[in-house]
């Protein structure tokens, strides 16, 4: 039987007392590495550097209509006035009635 250190004709990536495979006999790791050394030199896409997945489908109902926008319409605890004019009261309640006591 001879000593496996002394062989050098091996086929095998793990030689004698060795633990872990030489890197240059691992055809998997040199394309992993290969792969890593290509997205690290490809330029970031505009949809994957703003965090959005890229396999989103754009849809027109992404689109807000412009009625359904903040400040298109009277809030409903204004009554129709501007918000900015209401009289909130000295409590804060702003335009609760008197049947709109919560105590």
């Amino acid at each position: 039987m001879s000593d496996p250190d002394q062989n050098e004709t091996l086929t095998s990536a793990i030689r004698g007392t060795d633990a872990t495979a030489d890197d240059g006999w691992d055809a998997a790791q040199q394309d992993w590495e290969a792969s890593d050394r290509d997205i690290r030199q490809a330029p970031a896409d505009d949809a994957t550097a703003t965090g959005a997945d890229p396999a989103e489908l754009s849809s027109p109902l992404d689109e807000v209509p412009a009625e359904d926008l903040p400040g298109t319409s009277a809030l409903p605890e204004s009554q129709g006035a501007d918000p900015a004019m209401i009289d909130l009261g000295p409590d804060g309640e702003g335009d609760l009635t008197p049947g709109d006591d919560m105590r």
